[in-house]
């Protein structure tokens, strides 16, 4: 009878075992869609990320392109005009009469006159043409400079320009200099030859502000869209600050920033120097609306410049606030949306995990009621088999099942002892 007892048990646990397994079973399926709709979720706003940082490169790229073009222009239209400048003044050089005034130091009025028509025709490209003799003496200047005073007379071999064609009789054009006014300037001197021998020097004078107002000033510029203009030493020689000028692009902000990195301005100003062509962003000082300096992004396009032996380099530069609003739009575009498909596809991932949790409960009911009626009729087939009289009754002690010998012994039925 023990042996019987023993498999009325342990056929009810095995029941119960196959129940809680499928139960298991379902639970790491639901599991297991949870975690694919929070990938599902992480992979939609990872793509999000990339479209609209592909989408910020992009802006950039045709910002800095445009740029790129533009400092071309700008580069282009002052080589072309040097070059025409030395022409210009070539042909002075060429011109007997002043020849054969240089080899006298002898300025005739026939020589001044000559001197002021050049110069009435060419007035928006030059700012003064001065005649210096063979020792270098000025004998001749005209526009006298702002301060109206009569310099000839003066020796200016102390500019390298000058000084580079007497020694050299060669052409030359000088680097930025300042004139006695202060005026930063740039020289195109030539040699004049009288009867094959060196007589003197013909000088075309340019002030940068001729130069800034030609080809500089006409672009649209403000305290966000700007040119500057280095030498091959990183000087800046036009600068929207004028307090800047004349210094070394990075000294100037790291007087204001002293603590700040500046390696990213410092790697582009490095390229600029070396002659190099290209585009970069950098972080430097810029003016807030409440006339305050703090750090922003810039982007920025340069190209060099020859300018006889020296090497320029011009640099547009741009705020990236000029780019940043169709950005930031786009970024609330493509997260809006990303967030609102995410949203959508959690709220249908929790209408699935809900229906398949009631479903795996359901189903769970289903074969645990199944299960029971199996275990019932295993039951019921175990207690007909035993040869002994078995009674079972609830904790209480209530007869719930008897059976046929059981019945026969008490002479009651299952419906009369039942509840007892």
């Amino acid at each position: 009878m023990v042996k019987h007892v023993l498999c009325l048990v342990l056929t009810l646990f095995l029941g119960k075992v196959i129940i809680m397994r499928d139960v298991i079973k379902k639970s790491w399926i639901i599991t297991a869609a949870a975690v694919a709709v929070i990938a599902a979720a992480g992979t939609i706003i990872y793509i999000s990320w990339t479209y609209h940082k592909a989408f910020e490169d992009k802006k950039i790229a045709i910002a800095q392109l445009h740029m790129l073009m533009n400092a071309k222009a700008i580069a282009r239209g002052i080589q072309d005009y040097i070059i025409e400048c030395q022409e210009d003044i070539e042909a002075i050089s060429g011109c007997s009469l002043t020849q054969k005034g240089l080899s006298e130091s002898n300025i005739t009025p026939a020589i001044e006159q000559e001197i002021k028509e050049v110069y009435n025709v060419h007035k928006k490209n030059v700012d003064g043409i001065s005649l210096l003799n063979r020792e270098g003496v000025l004998l001749h200047q005209f526009p006298f400079w702002e301060d109206g005073v009569d310099r000839r007379g003066t020796n200016y071999t102390d500019w390298p320009a000058v000084a580079y064609v007497l020694k050299y009789d060669e052409p030359h054009i000088s680097e930025v200099i300042r004139t006695r006014l202060g005026k930063p300037t740039i020289s195109l001197s030539v040699p004049v030859h009288y009867m094959d021998k060196f007589v003197g020097v013909a000088m075309w004078i340019i002030t940068i502000k001729t130069i800034e107002d030609r080809f500089i000033r006409p672009i649209k510029m403000d305290e966000k869209i700007y040119v500057h203009l280095l030498d091959n030493k990183g000087t800046l020689i036009v600068n929207p600050k004028a307090e800047h000028i004349g210094k070394h692009i990075v000294t100037a902000r790291k007087e204001i920033f002293p603590e700040y990195d500046w390696s990213d301005l410092e790697d582009i100003v490095d390229k600029m120097t070396k002659g190099e062509e290209g585009v970069g962003t950098y972080h430097s000082a810029l003016w807030t609306g409440e006339n305050k300096l703090e750090i922003g992004k810039k982007i920025t396009a340069y190209v060099p410049i020859q300018v006889g032996t020296d090497l320029w380099s011009i640099g547009l530069v741009m705020d990236y606030s000029e780019i940043e609003k169709p950005i930031h739009e786009h970024m609330i575009y493509t997260f809006g949306f990303a967030g609102l498909l995410t949203l959508l596809f959690c709220s249908g991932g929790l209408a699935l995990y809900k229906t398949q949790k009631r479903k795996a409960v359901l189903e769970a009911i289903a074969e645990s009621a199944e299960a029971l009626r199996e275990s019932e009729k295993n039951l019921a087939i175990t207690l007909n088999s035993i040869g002994d009289a078995v009674i079972a009754t609830d904790i209480e002690g209530h007869v719930i099942r008897m059976n046929p010998i059981a019945e026969k012994l008490t002479g009651w039925s299952l419906s009369e002892a039942g509840g007892r």
